[in-house]
């Protein structure tokens, strides 16, 4: 599971999706990465079963299956923010991550 959430293209859709729910398309522009490489990600992350998949004509909507998963995220961010202590770069890193997600 660990090894699935280490990576920011997966973490930046689970955080999208905890808006609501979405298509690839509306990931895709969001990320601003190819549509295969959002495609691939989301498999990824439904074959962990963290995201699931429903039909609505002709587009595949994708949402969390738990919300709970992007809260987890953000709580643990927080807390490597507070235990970084002077790494000012890995500050701004994690500072930056946590404003676009929660814009």
């Amino acid at each position: 599971m660990l090894k699935t959430l280490a990576n920011s293209e997966r973490i930046r859709i689970i955080e999208e999706l905890r808006l609501g729910a979405q298509d690839v398309s509306t990931l895709q522009s969001k990320l601003d990465v190819s549509n295969s490489n959002t495609s691939q990600h989301l498999s990824i992350l439904k074959s962990r079963k963290l995201v699931k998949e429903k039909r609505q004509g002709k587009h595949k909507i994708h949402s969390l299956v738990k919300s709970d998963i992007a809260d987890w995220l953000m709580e643990g961010l927080d807390y490597l923010e507070s235990e970084m202590g002077n790494q000012q770069v890995l500050l701004q890193a994690v500072d930056e991550v946590k404003k676009i997600w929660t814009s």
